[in-house]
């Protein structure tokens, strides 16, 4: 009897373990300990583990879960997801801008800092569901101007009905080229030497390391090395290990 209260008492006044815990509460409690950066780092940890969803509220979440537990590289990796199904959220470019603007980068010889530029031009103004609405006034205009022609011969009736379904047509293509506007970059997990070779025995291209959180473009692989591109466009190689997973 005595043990089942001390058990039962124990279970009252204990923490709810991390897996009982919501990503949101964890989200929370970090909040809350903000003047507390080791633990605090730690419930953001536990919260980005738990925003598992494939929708973009859960990766924008977990991708903030992450940039406040300390680890850039998770966090760019959720936004650029994110931002390969909603390229113009605002809130997320922001957010991609905020995290790099926390990563030192190191100065190329070629072009000076080695920052990814920033999001810009059309694709990332423009949303697919604005493109949709601008073609279905496009083909309405052109439904109208075609029957205005076989009703009562208005002039230039017929060329307003081509032109507006050839709009149409144009920007249903334009919305389909929109989706794969953002690509997905390859991201260091922790900082590396990039070399002229695929081996630690090559001299580095940069006189100092790549920070954890350096976007690059895959372009070859061979024995455990991967070839690389950086912002600038220089090329060299990083072992596979240290990109993130």
């Amino acid at each position: 009897m005595i043990s089942s209260c001390i058990v039962l008492a124990f279970m009252t006044v204990s923490p709810v373990s991390s897996r009982e815990r919501t990503a949101d509460e964890w989200y929370a409690q970090g909040l809350e300990l903000r003047h507390d950066a080791g633990a605090a780092r730690t419930a953001f940890s536990h919260a980005a583990r738990l925003y598992t969803e494939d929708t973009i509220e859960s990766l924008h979440a977990g991708a903030r879960a992450w940039y406040l537990a300390g680890d850039p590289s998770r966090a760019l990796a959720k936004l650029h997801l994110a931002l390969s199904r909603s390229p113009t959220d605002r809130e997320l470019q922001a957010d991609l801008e905020t995290i790099r603007d926390s990563i030192s980068y190191p100065t190329s010889p070629i072009s000076g800092m080695l920052r990814p530029k920033r999001l810009s031009g059309f694709w990332y103004r423009i949303s697919p569901f604005e493109i949709f609405l601008f073609a279905s006034a496009c083909g309405l205009c052109g439904s109208i101007a075609l029957i205005l022609n076989r009703t009562q011969q208005v002039r230039y009736s017929l060329f307003i009905a081509i032109l507006g379904y050839g709009m149409m047509v144009l920007c249903l293509l334009m919305e389909t080229v929109a989706r794969d506007t953002h690509p997905l970059p390859t991201i260091l997990a922790k900082p590396t030497e990039l070399k002229n070779g695929n081996g630690s025995l090559y001299s580095s291209v940069l006189p100092s390391p790549l920070p954890s959180g350096m976007e690059v473009k895959q372009l070859a692989r061979r024995g455990g090395w991967v070839r690389v591109q950086l912002p600038d466009d220089s090329t060299g190689w990083l072992p596979e290990s240290v990109l993130l997973k």
